[in-house]
């Protein structure tokens, strides 16, 4: 699929301006696109290039798992991408919990569309 290339402003901006959220700025010592001295992508700037913002939902666009969740490399492992999605806007996720989909739509990262539960919240929000 052929992207526009986003400045990282932009790219920081959309999931702020869409979700009203503060979104954490990236690396203070990086470029207009994002790279920092190293010539690294700062990791939210990689992220929301990967996010389709068209609908209410927002689709991940990059790899995903067998379950249609999105995969994403974040602080040396990877993870689910809407948990990725719920750290970038909310900060870090309280041990013993799940982030869950409001809208049981996997490849959704809009941070509305996301909420905190226990494994068992989680259990019962599939079987519904």
């Amino acid at each position: 699929m052929n992207r526009p290339q986003i400045k990282a402003a932009e790219a920081i901006a959309r999931p702020a301006a869409y979700t009203g959220m503060e979104v954490p700025m990236p690396h203070k010592y990086t470029d207009y696109r994002g790279r920092r001295a190293s010539g690294a992508v700062a990791p939210e700037i990689r992220f929301w290039e990967k996010v389709e913002f068209a609908d209410d939902c927002w689709e991940w666009l990059a790899a995903t798992n067998p379950y249609g969740y999105g995969a994403f490399s974040y602080r040396g492992r990877g993870q689910a991408a809407h948990r990725v999605a719920w750290m970038l806007v909310n900060g870090p996720i309280p041990e013993g919990l799940c982030v869950l989909h409001k809208c049981d739509n996997p490849p959704c990262e809009n941070p509305k569309h996301l909420f905190l539960g226990t494994k068992k919240d989680n259990i019962q929000d599939m079987i519904r």
